[in-house]
C-alpha cells in the first residue's frame, strides 16, 4: 500500500490558552500545506500497513515521541506562540510546514520509508510559494453535449476559492468563467468537489463545498446564448 494521507491537528490541552475556535481553525489552515504535499507525494512512498498520519502539534512537549511500529498517530512539538504571532499567511504555513515535514522524515527513518520523495514533496511546495492552485481532472458534460465545464481552484491558508469555467466540447477555449465560494478548507476538498458538481439543467451547473447545505450555482445561460 501507499502513504495516501495525512492529517493535521492541534493539541485540545492550548484551547484555554488560545480561543475563539483556534484549535479548529488551525486544523483548516493546515490542510493548505497538507493538500498540495499529498499532492506531490501521490503513490511514491510504499509501506507495509500505513495509509494515514495522524500528527497532533503541541507546545507542552519539547521532546520528539517515542517511535512505536504500526502507531500512526503522534504528538509532535510545536511553536503556537509563534505560529499566532506570525504576520502574514505565508509565514504561517511555514511554520506548519517545517514542522510537518521534520515529524515525516522522522517516521519515514523509523519506518525504513524512503525520504527522497518527502524531501521533494518539501522543495515543490517551497519552491511555489506555497501558492496551491490548478484545474481539476474531471470535466462535466451538460446533457447535450455541446458544452463542457472544468473546475480550477486556489487554495489559501483560510479559504479555498473556486469558480467554473465554459468550453465548447472538445475545444480548450475558456468562454466564460464563474466565480464560485468561497469555500472553508478542509482535507480531501478537491474530491469532493469531483463527486458533487453536476449539471442540473442545460445551463445550470452545481457544486457542494465543504458543507452539505452549501451549493453554488453557475448559470451559463447567457454565454451558451451567445455562442447558438
Amino acid at each position: 500500500m501507499f502513504l495516501r494521507d495525512f492529517s493535521i491537528h492541534a493539541d485540545e490541552a492550548i484551547v484555554d490558552r488560545y480561543q475563539g475556535g483556534f484549535v479548529q481553525r488551525f486544523h483548516r489552515e493546515s490542510t493548505s500545506v497538507v493538500e498540495p504535499y499529498l499532492a506531490a507525494l501521490h503513490e511514491q512512498v510504499r509501506t507495509v500497513k500505513t495509509a494515514k498520519l495522524v500528527w497532533e502539534f503541541s507546545d507542552e512537549i519539547s521532546e520528539l515521541p517515542p517511535h512505536v511500529p504500526g502507531v500512526c498517530r503522534y504528538r509532535w512539538p510545536f511553536d503556537f506562540a509563534a505560529f499566532h504571532a506570525a504576520a502574514t499567511p505565508l509565514a504561517k504555513q511555514q511554520l506548519i510546514l517545517d514542522a510537518f515535514q521534520a515529524a515525516n522524515l522522522w517516521i519515514a527513518r523509523h519506518s525504513v520509508w524512503p525520504t527522497k520523495p518527502f524531501e521533494a514533496a518539501y522543495r515543490t511546495i517551497v519552491d511555489r510559494n506555497f501558492v496551491f492552485a490548478g484545474c481539476l481532472k474531471d470535466s462535466w458534460l451538460n446533457s447535450t453535449k455541446d458544452f463542457r465545464v472544468r473546475l480550477f481552484f486556489n487554495w489559501h491558508l483560510d479559504r479555498v476559492e473556486l469558480a467554473a469555467a465554459l468550453y465548447r466540447n472538445r475545444s480548450t477555449c475558456e468562454l466564460c468563467r464563474h466565480a464560485l465560494g468561497p469555500d472553508v478548507p478542509a482535507g480531501g476538498l478537491l474530491q469532493c468537489y469531483s463527486r458533487r458538481a453536476k449539471w442540473r439543467s442545460r445551463t445550470r451547473f452545481v457544486v457542494s463545498g465543504s458543507h452539505w447545505s452549501k451549493e453554488w450555482v453557475a448559470d451559463f445561460r447567457a454565454a451558451m446564448k451567445q455562442e447558438a
